[in-house]
């Protein structure tokens, strides 16, 4: 499993898209077998639901330049998933127009104050 863009520092910081009036986050998981590669979009509500906490609240605290222990401990979970042989999750297929498939997320483990539940 790989994450598109990837998780750099202690922070969400780079799947957290914002602006004056939203936030939200904006992140393809890549997930690979021996036999398919394949991109999966994680929606926003899965990404709040798996960090346990909202874009709004990352913009915030990197606003205030103030990272809380949750959202690191979120993002280093996140990273150590990465590196897991076999992560369970649900994906659904979209078929848009004719011929374009699009996989979403939608269920995976999710990161609650230092442990993961499913």
């Amino acid at each position: 499993m790989d994450m598109k863009p990837q998780l750099k520092g202690k922070s969400l910081r780079e799947v957290c898209i914002s602006n004056k009036k939203f936030a939200k986050f904006q992140f393809v998981i890549c997930i690979s077998d021996p036999y398919l590669d394949l991109a999966v979009i994680v929606p926003n509500a899965v990404a709040e639901k798996m960090f346990g906490m909202s874009a709004r609240q990352v913009k915030k605290e990197i606003d205030d330049g103030s990272i809380s222990s949750h959202q690191k401990s979120a993002c280093n979970w996140m990273k150590s998933l990465a590196k897991q042989q076999i992560v369970e999750g649900t994906i659904r297929s979209i078929l848009m127009g004719d011929d374009t498939k699009y996989f979403v997320l939608s269920d995976m483990p999710v990161f609650i104050h230092n442990e993961k539940s499913s």
